[in-house]
């Protein structure tokens, strides 16, 4: 934008940059009009992205902008016509900011794909960024993992940036960026200044980074870019706590004609039930009909299956899911194919909820279980998920249930955790400063840092513990941000939607949808005997894993970057069998090792937390600090012990090595997988020591080890 040429349209705030301006070039307008001439005449930009000629009014009297800037100036909307189904016919590239689009299928990614200017775009799945990269092989880079398991090398994004291929376009994988990153930096570009870069469905980005925390990552290289060279994008931007993004402009794209749905939304206490009957009277009546359920849960996705065969043909059912549950969905496993399904009734997980374009119109059916906490969906998401279909369906139906479960502090939620958070990581800065140049101290908080950090921990009713706290890319301690944001978000859409039965009906209405609703209920005979028992199937996946941990053996391959590898690309069970073998493979012998941990493969996690402390307590060296008190206080073998007396000579050790404070049930379990044992009137008697009969351990930990908590669970 010349300076000369054109001025601001609204007074402007000085961009906040990390650098320095160094020339005229870094001043940078919001929105800006040519000073002479027709303003419609291709010369007005929205933050860095002009309007094309002709397209600056939303009517033919030229009397209404398509861009509303608030008060604020940090805000702006554009408007888009009913009838425009591309931003490429409005603008030349991305704004720079948070972009909100709240339609979707709009071609925000194809816009900067096709942009003048050096562009990298960053998307959360491999499946959206390879299967953009595919439109342009030649013209575009993809970095991630590909179909073959290998994953992008340094080499081949050397070779393309050597290639005469201009502009730049790069697709990644968010796991991938700093590999891009890297790689562009070597070469001596400024990659911050040279490049634009584009975060495509942020949302989803802070929904999964409780299980893929190197998402986090993404928003620290994000801001070392310049503000005019960065957007992050989606049609479901959610709240941010993040103090940054919170400051960064703001741009929504909406339509004059807001989306009306007409939805059949059905509430019941058996979800899985209710969809295989959906399922049937979709097929009975439209046979030649294509169904999309979206239910991102794989487990009940082959239950609901399971219920409809053989009623209905094995070959009519497809699973679109991520990489990671190829081993559990088997032959299900389904992919899009030129855009369209390839089976007449395709489930969809979160994987696919965004950047696919389906062209088939098909009977649309989104599931909400408040069983799994995961599966719940936004209005938003369920919008998202709408968009992917775009031709439009046939049907619109919505299945859900409630459970009544009250927040207290759901209007401060975010704070509480931010406090929480904080708090911690103060108390870890402080203990950092305490200790320099004091090895005691050192060794001290080197082992209770893992207990203090457990404390800035939060869980949403009883998923897995999502931690409050991560490292930068700099090393540096602050709040995981996104957690937050993915947790406020489970509890706003839980108590906002699925509270009562009647809350996702009011808010649908509110939206402007037209709702059709039912109640199906079904009795508990019914319920119980329709669950799906996925026992013998769970044990045959296990034992696939365990036959590959023993080839990995004779083979010498079992390292610890093959199983995380493993770990990476597979679900639940058997991805806890590889996290299991890999935390004693290197002490004890693999093929007790394998055929213990299949044994217990089906138990909770209670039962493992007990074998895994009796093997490290086995393999601990007999002279460490630990094992020696343990040993000692219990020497009198031929004394009996009641559960006080256990609880009592315990309590001090723990609390000392592991500083936490145990009940005495906890105490008498750690005593009983400690010892061999046996109980009479009342009391324990010690037989001998491992009670799990380990075979001698191929190697021990070390006597100097202090960090225990990386072999116990206490």
């Amino acid at each position: 934008m010349g300076i000369i040429e054109e001025v601001p349209l609204f007074p402007q705030e000085k961009i906040k940059e990390e650098k320095a301006l160094k020339d005229w070039s870094d001043i940078i307008f919001e929105v800006s009009v040519p000073l002479f001439g027709d303003i419609d005449d291709g010369r007005s930009t929205i933050r860095e992205a002009t309007i094309k000629t002709g397209k600056y009014y939303i009517d033919a009297a030229k009397a209404v902008p398509r861009i509303e800037v608030k008060s604020t100036n940090k805000e702006a909307v554009i408007y888009l016509k009913s009838n425009e189904k591309r931003l490429s016919e409005i603008l030349d590239c991305i704004p720079y900011g948070l972009i909100n689009k709240q339609l979707t299928g709009i071609g925000a990614t194809y816009l900067e794909m096709h942009s003048s200017r050096n562009s990298i775009i960053v998307t959360p799945t491999r499946t959206l960024a390879y299967n953009k990269s595919l439109k342009e092989p030649d013209k575009y880079l993809y970095v991630g993992t590909k179909l073959n398991g290998k994953t992008t090398s340094d080499k081949e994004i050397q070779d393309y940036l050597d290639r005469n291929i201009k502009p730049k376009k790069i697709l990644v994988v968010a796991d991938s960026l700093y590999k891009v990153i890297r790689t562009i930096t070597n070469t001596g570009i400024d990659i911050y200044r040279e490049y634009f870069l584009m975060v495509d469905e942020i949302d989803t980005l802070q929904s999964d980074n409780h299980f893929r925390p190197q998402l986090s990552n993404v928003v620290d290289y994000y801001f070392k870019f310049r503000q005019d060279n960065r957007a992050l994008v989606s049609a479901t931007i959610k709240g941010f706590s993040h103090p940054k993004l919170i400051e960064e402009p703001y741009i929504t794209i909406t339509c004059q004609s807001p989306l009306r749905r007409k939805i059949n939304l059905l509430h019941t206490n058996n979800i899985n039930q209710l969809l295989s009957d959906e399922i049937k009277r979709i097929t009975k009546k439209y046979p030649n009909g294509k169904i999309l359920i979206a239910y991102n849960s794989v487990q009940n996705a082959l239950k609901t299956i399971n219920l409809l065969l053989p009623e209905l043909p094995r070959e009519n059912f497809g699973i679109l899911c991520s990489d990671a549950s190829t081993d559990e969905v088997g032959n299900y496993k389904s992919v899009i194919e030129n855009d369209r399904l390839t089976h007449k009734i395709n489930f969809m997980t979160c994987a696919f909820f965004a950047g696919i374009d389906i062209e088939d119109k098909c009977h649309l059916i989104a599931v909400s279980n408040v069983s799994k906490g995961y599966s719940l969906l936004s209005i938003n998401k369920m919008t998202q998920i709408y968009g992917r279909c775009r031709n439009g369906i046939i049907s619109d139906t919505i299945i859900y249930n409630s459970n009544k479960k009250s927040f207290r502090y759901i209007n401060n939620y975010k704070d509480k955790l931010k406090y929480k958070a904080q708090k911690v990581i103060d108390l870890l800065e402080s203990a950092d400063k305490l200790k320099e140049g004091d090895n005691d101290l050192t060794d001290l908080f080197s082992r209770i840092e893992k207990v203090i950090i457990e404390k800035a921990d939060e869980r949403f009713f009883f998923d897995t513990p999502i931690k409050l706290i991560r490292k930068n890319i700099d090393k540096k301690r602050e709040i995981s941000y996104f957690n937050i944001d993915a947790l406020y978000e489970q509890m706003e859409v839980y108590s906002s939607l699925y509270s009562t039965k009647d809350a996702l009906k009011e808010q649908l209405i509110k939206a402007n949808h037209e709702v059709i609703f039912n109640e199906i209920s079904f009795d508990v005979e019914e319920l119980q005997t329709n669950e799906y028992d996925s026992r013998d199937i769970i044990l045959n996946k296990v034992q696939l894993c365990k036959d590959k941990v023993l080839e990995m053996k004779r083979n010498n391959t079992l390292t610890d970057d093959l199983l995380n590898y493993e770990i990476r690309h597979t679900k639940r069970k058997e991805a806890d069998y590889y996290k299991r073998i890999k935390a004693h493979y290197q002490y004890i012998d693999i093929n007790y090792l394998a055929d213990k941990l299949y044994d217990i493969s089906l138990e909770n996690k209670k039962s493992y937390r007990g074998v895994k402390n009796a093997l490290s307590f086995w393999i601990l060296d007999d002279n460490h600090s630990f094992k020696m008190q343990i040993s000692e206080a219990f020497k009198d073998h031929s004394k009996k012990y009641s559960s006080q007396e256990i609880a009592e000579i315990l309590k001090p050790i723990i609390k000392y090595h592991f500083f936490k404070t145990l009940n005495q049930s906890r105490l008498v379990g750690l005593f009983k997988i400690f010892f061999d044992w046996t109980y009479t009137q009342g009391k324990y008697l010690i037989k001998g020591t491992n009670p799990l009969a380990v075979p001698e351990p191929i190697k021990k930990i070390s006597a100097k080890e202090e960090i225990l908590y990386n072999y116990f669970e206490i």
